[in-house]
């Protein structure tokens, strides 16, 4: 099977401690240690975004890169479509699994959500997420 379009994607990302790091234009922030879930899309290369994401040593771009300083990816989960969903199920993580905190602006720039960096204190159940989305399935047998 052979996935087309694009791939909207989970990151669940542990911080073992609590850490301060200045995140580009957002300034200092400080993060408390827990887990974290980063909604996000690749509209061209999926692969390459995710080994980036897992690169420890690259030049930092997205707000993600500088919290991946700290943090670790501990999963990866992914819906593919023909339209960007990180906005939905974003919107699908705050409502259904109701993080702790909302990290303003972070990873939200370029769309009106308030923040696509959700942090909870323990673990996430995230099996749910990206299902009941209305989308179009891609997947070709």
């Amino acid at each position: 099977m052979k996935a087309v379009g694009l791939v909207t994607y989970l990151l669940l990302i542990n911080l073992a401690e609590k850490s301060t790091l200045r995140v580009g234009k957002l300034g200092l922030i400080t993060f408390w240690p827990g887990y974290y879930v980063y909604s996000g899309s690749a509209l061209k290369n999926f692969i390459a975004r995710i080994s980036r994401h897992l690169k420890k040593e690259k030049r930092y771009h997205w707000h993600i890169d500088y919290f991946l300083e700290k943090g670790q990816i501990l999963e990866i989960r992914t819906v593919d479509s023909k339209e960007r969903l990180e906005c939905v199920i974003n919107q699908q993580i705050q409502t259904n699994v109701s993080p702790t905190n909302l990290i303003p602006r972070f990873g939200s720039s370029d769309c009106r959500c308030f923040s696509h960096l959700a942090y909870f204190k323990k673990k996430p159940d995230l099996s749910n997420i990206g299902k009941n989305v209305k989308i179009e399935a891609l997947t070709q047998p």
